[in-house]
């Protein structure tokens, strides 16, 4: 009888000790040093194409062959003359405004593939050489997101700018 609680006694050791090893294990895999480098490629690449012409700069962005399929919006800056910039898209549905300050493109960029143009005017104080001025014209992009089936979503401003990817074990 002795020895039956004396199994059961380290059986139960064996079974508290085992439920507190993940966290000593993940105590010795977080706190590792490396040494080197490695280049990730996250699986898109875009890029902006800038031409200036009388005081309106016409912006695309293109994407890479092998890059995956992207939503982009641009914004431009003036300093305190940014408000004053105007957008006129160069093809009719291509670019909407959000309201926020950026202009976004209304379909999906899929590799190889480049944006209709959008023209900023710049306001003509500037243009005329009142003021020294610099037009900064910045970009985003974004991933398309896909169901469960693996079909592309579709646009939804508030789910393609604002979605955060989980970084915690068990993908909950």
């Amino acid at each position: 009888m002795k020895k039956k609680y004396m199994i059961l006694g380290c059986i139960a050791a064996v079974a508290i000790a085992s439920t507190s090893i993940g966290g000593a294990w993940s105590y010795f895999t977080t706190y590792t040093e490396a040494q080197g480098t490695r280049t990730i490629t996250l699986g898109d690449w875009t890029n902006i194409n800038e031409r200036y012409e009388s005081g309106v700069k016409y912006v695309s962005i293109e994407s890479r062959e092998d890059s995956q399929p992207v939503y982009v919006r641009v914004q431009g800056f003036a300093g305190s003359e940014s408000g004053d910039l105007t957008y006129t898209p160069q093809v009719d549905g291509d670019w909407t405004s959000g309201g926020d300050g950026y202009w976004y493109y209304t379909k999906a960029l899929n590799g190889g593939e480049t944006t209709s143009e959008i023209a900023v005017s710049i306001p003509q104080q500037l243009v005329n050489g009142e003021k020294d001025f610099n037009v900064v014209v910045v970009y985003e992009s974004a991933p398309v997101l896909n169901d469960e089936n693996g079909d592309p979503l579709a646009y939804n401003s508030e789910t393609v700018w604002t979605h955060q990817v989980n970084t915690e074990a068990g993908g909950e």
